[in-house]
């Protein structure tokens, strides 16, 4: 299993606010080629706090799409330029395409608006500790300062 199918070689991966707000606590990375072209195809349903960073990511499509998304498009600064709310399957439209996005967020339909993710928010992709052969409870996580890097570096794939 790849680093982008397991949500990175160093465990679970979550999506946090600025202001410290969960905004999805079991995200995959996809930042292959292949990856993001698959992205949530086929997928039935998403559960609760489940998601899906694409990266670089400008834009999506909905193609052989089963389930309605959110989406945030964020910036290389991790700030939030658009949300598209309950996308549906099979939809095209100018708002799958916003210049100056680094990385998308996916998550299931209502999430983005259940977390209070605004534009011009800042979101980070952080690692959370796992314990060895445990299911991972709340998850305690290390938050990045709003105005530092858009990802932890002690995630594999981020910054070197």
């Amino acid at each position: 299993m790849s680093r982008t199918e397991a949500g990175g070689a160093g465990g679970p991966l979550a999506v946090l606010t600025q202001d410290g707000r969960l905004v999805a606590r079991a995200v995959r990375r996809a930042d292959g080629p292949v990856a993001r072209f698959f992205g949530l195809m086929g997928r039935t349903r998403l559960a609760e706090g489940e998601g899906l960073w694409l990266e670089p990511s400008s834009g999506i499509h909905m193609f052989f799409m089963r389930i309605p998304i959110d989406c945030a498009f964020v910036d290389r600064g991790g700030r939030v330029l658009r949300i598209a709310h309950r996308l549906r399957p099979w939809r095209v439209g100018w708002w799958l395409i916003v210049p100056g996005s680094r990385a998308t967020l996916e998550v299931a339909a209502g999430a983005l608006a259940a977390s209070g993710v605004r534009v011009g928010d800042r979101l980070s992709l952080v690692a959370q500790p796992a314990e060895a052969g445990a299911a991972p409870p709340a998850p305690q996580l290390t938050a990045i300062p709003a105005a530092g890097p858009l990802f932890d570096p002690r995630v594999p794939g981020g910054p070197s």
